[in-house]
């Protein structure tokens, strides 16, 4: 009887530490899915709040360098694998990244990519290859292949588990990306057809008034050339000519936004002084209209800038056209020239000054942008003139690494300065 209750408590014992063993490995199955399911949510968030593709894709291969102790590889341009390496991350003494772009790893990435299954080491396609590749596929589109090496050491059940969902992920994230970039591309192109349209409405319009003007001179002049005077002919013929000048000045400033928009501006620097620049083109605008009064500040010494000078030109002409077509004939412009220090950085600065109505608030926070909708006849801007000139000013002076800002004056008229490295 005694070795029979003594054979129980034996059974009871080893039984009550079964259950403690099992009931131990359930609580560490429990705590491994829940730090797995933390590290999962984690990724997620930050694969998903990444600004590109890169982001995406470092994070990934981190995770799976980090948590599989693999060396960790992630190709996004299937089309060209030949060309740029993926993005890789080596674990330790495990293999390098020559291991991962290699004529046999390569195919067996593009049959992952093209068929939308597992390949390379541990797959019955492409077996022998270092690692072993999963497509990232999401909604049908597969939008890169991942790889880890697999070839020295097989992935585990659990480890394939892992790999898996964050294949997954991965592509969901760059699902993601391509969907924002799509969305940013369309809305680009929408702003971009918005413009085009508004600065053809503007073209149209500012054309027609100095076409009329010239048509209507020439043709008066044709038929009462015998019975004008001297004098009277001359003012018509100037106002031929100032038209005419007009619109070749606009026409130069339309081909500059072409060469801007299409990338095709060149800037062909050289060390220039900039006091001749501003003389030669405050001489330019005095011949064009000598009623107006100019009065140039120089610097304290001489100031020289590595710039375009005929683009520069093009920028002071701009400036001086626009004083002049807000300010009327009897405006004063003052050009002041400085050199000045900002952020440790030595400007050769150039400011137009004038003393005409001033900059309408509404405007000055976007007076450089190319916004024609707000010209030709609506608010308070009803000279003629596009509104690209002061926009091509700002890209001639950043296209020289330099700055410009605008400001109205405390008493009256308002100042344009830009500034260029010296």
């Amino acid at each position: 009887m005694h070795w029979m209750i003594g054979f129980v408590g034996l059974i009871s014992a080893v039984a009550a530490c079964i259950v403690g063993l099992l009931v131990r490995r359930r609580l560490l199955l429990a705590q491994a899915k829940e730090s797995r399911a933390r590290l999962l949510y984690q990724v997620n968030n930050q694969m998903l709040s990444s600004r590109d593709e890169a982001g995406v894709a470092r994070y990934a291969i981190d995770y799976l360098k980090n948590e599989l102790n693999r060396s960790a590889a992630l190709f996004t341009d299937l089309s060209r694998l030949r060309e740029g390496g993926p993005y890789f991350r080596q674990a330790g003494e495990d293999r390098t990244e020559e291991a991962f772009i290699t004529p046999e790893e390569l195919q067996a990435v593009a049959i992952s990519g093209a068929k939308g299954e597992p390949t390379g080491a541990g797959t019955t396609i492409c077996g022998d290859a270092v690692g072993q590749y999963l497509p990232l596929l999401c909604g049908g589109v597969i939008y890169g292949v991942a790889g880890v090496s697999a070839k020295d050491k097989p992935l585990t059940a659990s480890e394939r588990e892992f790999y898996q969902l964050i294949a997954d992920q991965t592509a969901q994230a760059l699902r993601v990306q391509a969907v924002n970039a799509q969305r940013q591309e369309a809305v680009v192109s929408a702003e971009t057809e918005k413009a085009r349209s508004s600065l053809l409405r503007g073209i149209s319009h500012d054309l027609r008034t100095p076409l009329t003007n010239m048509i209507g001179a020439s043709q008066t002049l044709l038929e009462n050339r015998d019975s004008f005077a001297i004098q009277r002919q001359t003012q018509l013929i100037e106002g031929i000519q100032s038209d005419a000048q007009w619109l070749l000045r606009m026409v130069e400033n339309v081909l500059s936004i072409t060469r801007i928009q299409q990338n095709q501006m060149r800037i062909e620097k050289t060390e220039e002084a900039l006091e001749e620049v501003v003389g030669q083109a405050a001489a330019v605008f005095r011949k064009r209209f000598p009623q107006v009064d100019i009065n140039i500040r120089q610097a304290d010494r001489l100031l020289f800038a590595r710039m375009d000078a005929l683009l520069v030109g093009q920028l002071l002409n701009n400036l001086l056209d626009n004083c002049l077509r807000h300010g009327g004939l009897g405006i004063k412009i003052v050009i002041t020239m400085n050199e000045v220090t900002v952020r440790e950085r030595k400007l050769a600065e150039v400011s137009v000054a004038d003393n005409g109505p001033g900059i309408p608030q509404r405007i000055l926070p976007h007076l450089f942008e190319l916004r024609p909708e707000r010209q030709s006849g609506q608010g308070e801007d009803t000279a003629r003139g596009l509104g690209i000139g002061l926009s091509i000013c700002k890209t001639i002076v950043e296209a020289h690494g330099g700055i410009i800002v605008a400001e109205n004056l405390s008493g009256q008229g308002a100042r344009v300065t830009f500034a260029l490295p010296v």
